[in-house]
């Protein structure tokens, strides 16, 4: 059982690389899959984990835009710049984050994005009796050298391991080592441990944390997602009734009018049904229950907020939203004129891109929400993708 407080814990993603062994322009943290970058399936995991206090990732300088946009909405220290080699970038990022001098520091590849709450567990409870932790594989293949000579043969892999990221240090001494071992040419920050005199505690690794060097990964990657890909999708509904006021509130942006929408908060039905229809796919219950209407604390809230809880509670399950479909039911305003910005407003809100939010408007032919009793309502229609991170291979 990890003790609640190794909270001093700070994650340093080291994704300051450009990958030469995949197709196209884009660096391979930055390739898109399911919906995401690399990097961002790899740092949501670790910003949803209760024992990790800061992440923060060291990227190449030629990357900021593409970093800015792919941590949009993210929560994370400031990145900093890495440098020629991994080693190199390594040791700017500890020493960026000297000032802050928490007890351990998680080093993870962030190239390595179906790294696990389990195994980040697996780490923290180990580190807290040992300086270094390294989580580790056995080899269950043939090992053979000496191919390229022509002379091959083969080697006993009874004791031979595969070595993986997280793995946790001491610090300080993290620190140290890496500040004295200007002239070792290391692969990883074990090696560079264990030549400073200290020792990393092997813990079990986990298959399916892959690091993607190459296409070949791409695709394996790719086909574990599938498996481990939930779809779900659900609704959500709200009205509220039309009073004088100074502007209607509706998807996050204010269309002008004499009037306003009746309720605790800003009254905007469409964040609100959204906000219930995430919390529908979540089955994470209803926008009430976080936030009751007799309740003075949500008076004349922006219901954004409301949108950013749900938004809160889906990214903790490894969750992003595909689609949303949106129908506005009301007699007036006219919501042609706005459908542009309220798109542009609920993809900044939502971060999706503006192909994946559908607007639509209707009346009730005067057989509800009529002119004399108005109100306006809204139906929202959320297809969410959740990683399942109880299914195994």
């Amino acid at each position: 059982m990890i003790e609640k407080q190794l909270i001093d814990t700070v994650v340093l993603i080291v994704a300051a690389g450009v990958s030469n062994r995949l197709p196209g322009n884009i660096p391979k943290q930055y390739i898109n899959v399911d919906g995401r970058s690399l990097l961002r399936l790899t740092i949501e995991t670790f910003l949803c984990h209760p024992n990790i206090s800061h992440v923060k990732v060291v990227i190449n300088k030629n990357h900021q835009d593409l970093y800015q946009n792919t941590v949009k909405n993210l929560k994370l220290l400031p990145p900093t710049f890495g440098g020629n080699t991994r080693q190199e970038s390594v040791k700017l990022g500890l020493e960026s984050i000297e000032e802050i001098n928490p007890s351990y520091v998680l080093i993870h590849d962030g190239a390595r994005p179906l790294v696990s709450s389990e195994l980040i567990n697996r780490v923290l409870e180990k580190l807290h009796v040992s300086n270094g932790v390294i989580p580790v594989l056995p080899i269950k293949d043939t090992i053979k050298k000496g191919i390229n000579k022509g002379v091959p043969s083969s080697i006993d892999r009874n004791d031979l391991w595969r070595i993986q990221t997280p793995q946790g240090f001491n610090f300080k001494m993290i620190l140290e080592a890496h500040r004295s071992a200007e002239f070792v040419e290391a692969t990883d920050d074990s090696i560079i441990f264990e030549k400073f005199g200290k020792i990393c505690v092997p813990i079990a690794g986990s298959d399916e944390n892959i690091k993607v060097t190459d296409q070949n990964d791409l695709i394996w990657l790719k086909r574990i997602l599938s498996t481990k890909t939930l779809i779900k999708t659900a609704t959500g509904y709200d009205v509220h009734r039309v009073g004088p006021g100074n502007g209607i509130r509706l998807s996050g942006i204010t269309i002008p009018s004499d009037k306003s929408l009746i309720a605790t908060s800003d009254g905007d039905v469409v964040l609100h049904a959204i906000t219930d229809a995430i919390l529908g796919a979540l089955s994470a219950g209803d926008i009430g229950h976080y936030f009751p209407t007799d309740d003075e604390r949500w008076a004349n809230t922006d219901s954004s907020v409301f949108l950013e809880k749900s938004l809160e509670l889906m990214k903790i399950k490894k969750g992003h939203i595909s689609h949303i479909d949106v129908t506005i039911v009301c007699e007036e305003p006219r919501i042609s004129p706005y459908r542009n910005d309220m798109r542009n407003r609920l993809s900044s809100l939502l971060d999706v891109s503006v192909d994946c939010v559908s607007i639509k408007s209707t009346t009730t032919d005067g057989l509800g929400l009529s002119p004399k009793d108005q109100g306006i309502g809204a139906i929202a229609t959320v297809s969410m993708a959740i990683i399942d991170t109880k299914t195994q291979l």
